[in-house]
């Protein structure tokens, strides 16, 4: 799609150029004879091979992959991670994985809030898991439920690119508005926090996969307020 867009771009400048160069001609010489002169063709010749070579550069990949403006405000050695990823997961962009980091974020803190140990073991690392199950555990010994409703993620961004081993960690900063409280888990009797106070956090979560894996799932492995 995008190398259908940078050739109509093309047409559409070669179009312009040949109309400017005919009314310049035109208008502003009364000798012109509505052909175009040798020194003319040149510069129209020049000018379209020019941007030709902008296409085959797009169509070599030998520039920055259009298809992910984050990718293209990232450094080189950022840029080399997400492209050694698409060598295995070829629909992979820095803007999907963003969509995939929100949608992780939500599920994982739900599957927390509802204490669903099993839904977190398949989203999160060993050590992670442990935290969220002495956290679950550390509840259910005091009869309470820890409750937490996202109204909102108003803004997701990555912070960080980096290899690690054969992996590929990116940290993501969330900032999002959230409803939280504990109650007691037989009376529903509010013990900390607001049954309906919007209180805005950032959040800064790091996710990790191997870069030969397959798989879409990326697994968080640390946290941070």
């Amino acid at each position: 799609m995008c190398l259908l867009k940078m050739i109509d771009i093309i047409i559409f400048a070669l179009i312009a150029f040949f109309i400017g160069r005919k009314l310049y001609k035109t208008l502003g010489d009364t000798s012109y004879d509505n052909e175009m002169s040798e020194e003319n063709k040149k510069a129209y010749e020049q000018f379209k091979e020019g941007l030709l070579k902008d296409v085959e550069q797009v169509q070599s990949g030998s520039q920055i992959d259009i298809l992910s403006a984050l990718e293209a405000e990232m450094g080189e050695q950022e840029r080399k991670i997400f492209e050694d990823i698409r060598e295995h997961l070829p629909d992979f962009t820095a803007d999907k994985f963003l969509l995939g980091a929100k949608s992780a974020f939500q599920m994982i803190l739900e599957a927390y809030a509802k204490q669903q140990v099993h839904v977190l073991e398949k989203l999160v690392s060993p050590a992670m898991l442990s935290q969220f199950s002495d956290s679950i555990k550390q509840l259910q010994a005091n009869a309470q439920r820890q409750n937490i409703t996202i109204v909102g993620v108003q803004n997701v961004k990555i912070l960080n690119v980096f290899k690690q081993d054969v992996s590929a960690v990116i940290v993501v900063e969330f900032e999002s508005e959230q409803i939280s409280n504990v109650v007691d888990a037989n009376s529903g009797e509010l013990i900390n926090g607001s049954l309906s106070k919007v209180i805005k956090r950032q959040d800064v979560w790091t996710f990790s996969k191997k870069i030969n894996s397959k798989s879409n799932i990326w697994i968080l492995i640390s946290n941070e307020k």
